[in-house]
């Protein structure tokens, strides 16, 4: 390859990144930036951010000997690992579109899983009810992925 084919080369695949087209590679088949995975980026993170005070709730409750959240406290962990995962292969976008779509299937049934667990607790707790409500959001975008994307 000469200079000015490199060159060109270059500037078009630096033009397509800055405007957020998707470089084409042969042979691969990676999904274009999209305003989906952007979802899901930012429901994925949000879940496992309230995961995370929903946890903190748990083990408080937990250390003072109170067993009632303990299935709240297995299905958040599960989740907020899960939603980590999600967000960073979503917002790489470098896997192959089925891997994702599975992922993205995956993850949707641990928000459901920890959305009814926390369902039996969101009337009695604020922070069981906001990591149910973002769960189901994250649930709701990874479906609309997984099916269609």
């Amino acid at each position: 390859m000469d200079r000015r084919t490199f060159f060109t080369a270059a500037g078009a695949t630096v033009a397509a990144l800055s405007t957020g087209a998707a470089v084409a590679h042969p042979g691969h088949d990676h999904p274009a930036p999209s305003p989906l995975l952007a979802t899901i980026v930012n429901t994925a993170n949000h879940c496992a951010h309230t995961g995370e005070a929903c946890i903190a709730h748990c083990m408080a409750l937990l250390a003072s000997g109170d067993t009632s959240m303990a299935d709240c406290n297995r299905s958040v962990h599960n989740m907020t690992a899960v939603c980590r995962a999600m967000a960073a292969v979503a917002s790489y976008a470098t896997a192959p579109v089925a891997e994702i779509k599975a992922l993205a299937a995956a993850c949707a049934q641990f928000c459901r899983n920890c959305a009814a667990a926390c369902e039996k607790h969101s009337g009695h707790h604020e922070v069981c009810k906001q990591c149910m409500e973002s769960c189901l959001a994250c649930a709701k975008a990874c479906e609309a992925f997984a099916r269609g994307a």
